[in-house]
This record gives C-alpha cells, sequence and structure tokens, in this order.
C-alpha cells in the first residue's frame, strides 16, 4: 500500500528542489514555449510569394490580362517580364526565379478561333513538394481565366468542379501543425524534464538518505511525478491557448476530452523518463537516452511531419509503439475534426496502458541500493 502521507513529503521535497533550480523550471515551462513558438512560425508549409518570370510573345491584351491574375495572386512575385522566352532557362538556372511562364505568340489568336492553346510552365524541380504545390496554383489561375474568357461562348465545353474540403477548409498547414507540435513538444519536454530525477539524487549524493527511508519505490515514484505532471499540465493549458488566440487553430471538440487524453500522455512520458533515469543512473547518459528514443520518434513517427500510412510497412508497425503517434490523431481529431470517444476510443486505451507499462516498470525496475 501507497501512504500518501511518505508521498507528500517526496512531493513537497520535489517541489522545494523544482522552484531552487531555475534551470529546471525555465526549461519546463519556457522552452515549451519557445519551441512551440520556434516551430509554429518556422513550419509554415504554405507556398506563397513564388517567384516567376514571364515570356509574353503574344504581347496582346488577352495575354496581358492573363499576367495580371498572376500578379494580383497571393501566391505569386512576378519578378520579370519579358518577350524574350531563353531567359527563363537562364533566370531558373542562376536561382533568381523558382518558375517561369512562356504565352506563345498566337495565344490571343486561338483563343479568338476557339483553337487549342498551349502555355508553357516551367518549375525548378529540385523541391518536388513545392513544384507540385506550384503547379497546382498556376493551373487553378489558368483555368478561372480561361472560364472567364470562355462563358457565354458556344461550342466550348466547360466542367465545374465544386470542391469541398473538410476539417480544414481554408487550407492552413498551421492548423495541422501546430496541434501535431504540441504533442510531439510535450513528449520531448516531459522525458527530458523527469529523466534526470534518479540520476541527479545519485550523482549529487541525496539518494543516500533514501536507502535507510521506509520510503517504498512506488512512494518515491508517484512523489516526483506529481510536481512534474503539474508543470506539463500547466505547459499544455499555455500551448493549447496559444494555439487557439495565437495561431488561430479552430477548436471543435471538447477541451475536457484534451485535457484528460493529454494528462494520460504527459503522465505516459513522465513514466517513461523516470524509468529512463532509473536505468541510466547517470544524468548525461539518461538525458541523451531521452532525446533519442522520444525527440527522433515523436519527431518523424509520430505522423506529426510524415504520414503514417506512406511509410513502409515495417515502420507503420514499428510506430504503434510510439505514443506520440496515438496523441498526434487524439489532438487533431478532438480540435480539427471535433470527434469525441467513439471514434478515438483505440488510442485513448493505448495510451492508458502506456501509461500503467511505463508506471508498473518503474517500480518494479526501482531499488534502493546503491
Amino acid at each position: 500500500m501507497i501512504n500518501i502521507r511518505r508521498t507528500k513529503a517526496v512531493c513537497k521535497k520535489e517541489f522545494i528542489h523544482i522552484f531552487r533550480d531555475v534551470r529546471s523550471l525555465s526549461m519546463g515551462i519556457l522552452i515549451p514555449l519557445l519551441l512551440l513558438f520556434l516551430f509554429g512560425y518556422a513550419l509554415d508549409m504554405d507556398v506563397k510569394n513564388i517567384s516567376i518570370f514571364i515570356a509574353d510573345l503574344d504581347n496582346s491584351e488577352i495575354s496581358k490580362n492573363l499576367i495580371h491574375k498572376f500578379e494580383g495572386s497571393d501566391y505569386f512575385n512576378v519578378k520579370y517580364i519579358d518577350n524574350n522566352s531563353k531567359k527563363a532557362v537562364e533566370y531558373i538556372e542562376k536561382g533568381e526565379v523558382f518558375s517561369a511562364l512562356i504565352i506563345p505568340h498566337d495565344f490571343s489568336k486561338n483563343i479568338m478561333k476557339k483553337n487549342n492553346t498551349e502555355i508553357a510552365l516551367i518549375i525548378d524541380g529540385l523541391d518536388s513538394g513545392t513544384a507540385g504545390i506550384v503547379i497546382s496554383y498556376a493551373e487553378n489561375i489558368i483555368n478561372q481565366y480561361s472560364k472567364k474568357i470562355y462563358i457565354n461562348k458556344k461550342n466550348i465545353n466547360t466542367l465545374k468542379i465544386n470542391n469541398r474540403v473538410w476539417f480544414n477548409e481554408e487550407m492552413k498547414s498551421r492548423n495541422y501543425i501546430v496541434p501535431g507540435l504540441i504533442a510531439v513538444i510535450m513528449m520531448i519536454i516531459a522525458a527530458l524534464l523527469t529523466s534526470l530525477t534518479i540520476a541527479r539524487e545519485i550523482e549529487t549524493g541525496t539518494f543516500e538518505g533514501l536507502i535507510p527511508s521506509p520510503l517504498q519505490p512506488a512512494e518515491i515514484i508517484f512523489g516526483k511525478l506529481i510536481p512534474y505532471f503539474t508543470i506539463g499540465f500547466f505547459d499544455m493549458i499555455i500551448c493549447l491557448i496559444a494555439g487557439k488566440y495565437l495561431f488561430k487553430v479552430p477548436f471543435q471538440g471538447s477541451v475536457i476530452l484534451i485535457l484528460i487524453t493529454g494528462s494520460l500522455f504527459i503522465i505516459g512520458a513522465l513514466s517513461f523518463g523516470i524509468f529512463l533515469s532509473i536505468i541510466a543512473r547517470s544524468q548525461v547518459v539518461a538525458s541523451q537516452l531521452a532525446m533519442v528514443t522520444t525527440f527522433l520518434p515523436a519527431f518523424l513517427l509520430s505522423g506529426f511531419v510524415f504520414d503514417v500510412k506512406n511509410m513502409p510497412i515495417p515502420i507503420q508497425l514499428l510506430t504503434r509503439i510510439i505514443s506520440a503517434r496515438y496523441f498526434v490523431t487524439l489532438i487533431k481529431g478532438i480540435l480539427l475534426k471535433g470527434v469525441g470517444f467513439e471514434f478515438l476510443y483505440k488510442e485513448i486505451i493505448f495510451l492508458t496502458l502506456f501509461c500503467i507499462l511505463m508506471l508498473t516498470l518503474s517500480i518494479k525496475k526501482f531499488k534502493k541500493v546503491l
């Protein structure tokens, strides 16, 4: 049985140590906010301000109207307009522009005669992801312009596409980056905070005072877990507030469900950090283990950056043991889709089992011996 009085004593001691150690306190509160602001603004996958060179070989009113469409777009930055198409290759090779649009000399003539008209679009393909997005942007502008020209014309077949985007209507990358980023940051910080607890006791010599004490392993583990859980829970609330009011991420679901599932995730991450501290017994080794086993998996294998479904089958199987993967799914589902327990119960069950497993392993592994 866990003695509440002894557990409170360990908890109080850990709180005193945290507030005395300014570095630990700042790492627990300021670093999550710093990482959120840094990555939240830096990891913007919306492609804007695309430099483009336009070679207008037709030099007609119709071609100039098309150029005005690109100039008025929020996505393109028309840097050069010329009547020499050979400069397009030169500018792209030099890296002065990312794309080039070549309007043929018979552009307006073919349009007036209702003939097929081709416009050349040249893209710097070194960044294949951005290249695909730029092509879709350019095609959208050209298609909209084409519909405007051919409207009410006979013998012209037009196809009207009614596009609908659910859960992220504005197609802002920040709306799905920030929720995933909160999960990744909480995993890293939680594991780092507690990975130093037991190892620090051993290195500073205070661990010797625990050996003759009547404290049980479970009481020590829970006593050290509660203060860091308080810090982690506070960090999560601050990150959620910043996500809603600073990054304008829509909150569609239950805030209570986010806090409950977030608490499970934090407890699991903290318990994992304590387990690393117990087996490492050195602050340097424990912190390095925490970074390797939390940062890389949470960043690369949680679905935060890369879709898990696009990964090779062996890697997909590996992601099933990464707790951050399940919380990324949870927080995106709750915030962006507004779904509840009936759709996310599998992820919640896994986080619960992960918490129980890591707490059990920490208690079993902890020995009051040097």
